[in-house]
């Protein structure tokens, strides 16, 4: 789950932007073993990381002025998600 923000004719372009975002991110680690790319190479890929990772790539892929990707939310288990801020690293729910 992907919350963004920013003015509402900037959100809907945004939006259309993530979605793009998202996609290219998705291509680049379907059916890849996690292990085998930076940065999991060297540290354990645990939902916090993944979500961190996720996260700033999405973000750096978006780059959309007027519109913030503010929150992404990893649902690792039925009832366990791991979420990231824009300004807070990581937190487990």
């Amino acid at each position: 789950m992907l919350h963004v923000a920013g003015d509402r004719d900037d959100q809907s372009a945004g939006i259309e932007k993530m979605r793009g975002s998202l996609q290219q991110v998705v291509d680049e680690v379907e059916g890849v073993v996690l292990n085998g790319i930076e940065p999991f190479r060297t540290t354990e890929p645990t939902p916090e990381r993944l979500v961190a990772w996720l996260s700033s790539k999405i973000r750096h892929k978006m780059n959309t002025p007027g519109v913030q990707l503010k929150s992404t939310t990893l649902w690792h288990h039925p009832t366990q998600y791991v979420k990231t801020w824009e300004d807070v690293d990581s937190r487990v729910s």
